[in-house]
C-alpha cells in the first residue's frame, strides 16, 4: 500500500499465475513469509520456484527516524500444479547433456517419455536465473522450433528435434535449462545445454 519495497503493510503474498491465451490471472499459494527488497525468486531445474532472504532498509524515514535493518535467511519452495500431475521425463539429450554445446540456428535432439505426451509436445529452453533487489534480471523462457523425430508409445520414448534461435538476441550464449512440455502445457524437469558464442 506505501509502494515502498522496506515496508510489511499491505505486503502481498499471494502468488498468480497468468495465462497468456486468455490474459488472465489465477490465483494460486500463499507465501509463508514476506519478501520484500532483498529477496529472490528462482526458478528450480525441478520446477519449483525458491523464495528466500528479505531485508528491511538503509535510511531516514520521512518523519526523520531511521530505518531497522532486519534481515531474513530463510527459504520456502513454491510448488506449481503441475508437479502434481504425471510429467514427462527427458531420458535423452543429443548432444549429450554433460557436453551438449549448440549454436545459435544449430538444432538438437531431445529423447523423453511419460506425461501424456503427443505430436503436440513442445521443446523450451529457459536460462537460469539472475536476481537481485526482488527483480529476475537475466531469466528468459524461448520456445524452439519443434519437430517430432519419433513418435513414442507406453513402451518406446518420443524423440524431438528443437532448432535453437538464429538470433543470438532471442537467446544470447550461455547455459540454458531445457524442458519438454506436454501439449496441457505440463514441463519436464529440466536438463541443461549450452548455447556457443557465435564465432
Amino acid at each position: 500500500s506505501h509502494g515502498w519495497g522496506d515496508s510489511d503493510e499491505g505486503a502481498v503474498v499471494e502468488a498468480e499465475l497468468y495465462d497468456p491465451d486468455y490474459s488472465l490471472f489465477e490465483p494460486a499459494a500463499s507465501a509463508h513469509t514476506v519478501r520484500r527488497y532483498h529477496s529472490v525468486a528462482l526458478l528450480l531445474p525441478d520446477g519449483s520456484v525458491l523464495k528466500a532472504g528479505s531485508t528491511g532498509g538503509f535510511g531516514t524515514h520521512v518523519d526523520g527516524t531511521q530505518y531497522r535493518f532486519v534481515g531474513n535467511e530463510t527459504g520456502e519452495r513454491y510448488l506449481p500444479k503441475y508437479m502434481f500431475l504425471p510429467r514427462p521425463a527427458i531420458t535423452g539429450l543429443e548432444p549429450a547433456a554433460d557436453k551438449a554445446t549448440v549454436d545459435h540456428g544449430g538444432t538438437f535432439t531431445v529423447t523423453a517419455s511419460g506425461g501424456e505426451l503427443t505430436t503436440g509436445a513442445e521443446v523450451a529452453i529457459i536460462r537460469p536465473g539472475s536476481t537481485t533487489h526482488g527483480n529476475n534480471m537475466d531469466q528468459r523462457f524461448v520456445w524452439l522450433d519443434t519437430a517430432v523425430a519419433s513418435e513414442g508409445s507406453e513402451t518406446a520414448p518420443w524423440t524431438f528435434t528443437a532448432t535453437v534461435p538464429e538470433n543470438p538476441a532471442a537467446a544470447p550464449p550461455g547455459r540454458y535449462m531445457v524442458v519438454v512440455v506436454t501439449e496441457e502445457k505440463v514441463p519436464s524437469e529440466a536438463e541443461w545445454i549450452h548455447i556457443a558464442v557465435p564465432s
